[in-house]
């Protein structure tokens, strides 16, 4: 049972204070407003479909254009209950 913090992501930083996470073995998106939550606690990507498209957009495009390697493979040791159990945990705080 990992963390999220622990499974493979790819994160891109924006210098507009953006910061998006993308979680390849669920396909989940994180959408940041460092500017504003710099500790990362209100995920925007529901409430900001267009900001967390956009990014994405940009990270493929990089990801194309420089050949990046992602691994294809899914973590064998991500727990999705526990990782439900957590969110709803540090939710409630």
């Amino acid at each position: 049972m990992q963390p999220k913090e622990e499974l493979q992501t790819l994160i891109l930083l924006l210098k507009a204070g953006w910061k998006l996470h993308v979680y390849y073995e669920d396909n989940g998106l994180e959408l940041y407003n460092l500017k504003e939550d710099v500790g990362e606690k209100r995920n925007l990507a529901m409430k900001n479909p267009e900001k967390a498209k956009a990014l994405y957009s940009l990270l493929q495009n990089w990801l194309e254009k420089t050949k990046a390697p992602i691994s294809t493979e899914l973590n064998p040791a991500y727990d999705a209950v526990y990782e439900k159990k957590q969110l709803e945990l540090y939710s409630s705080e």
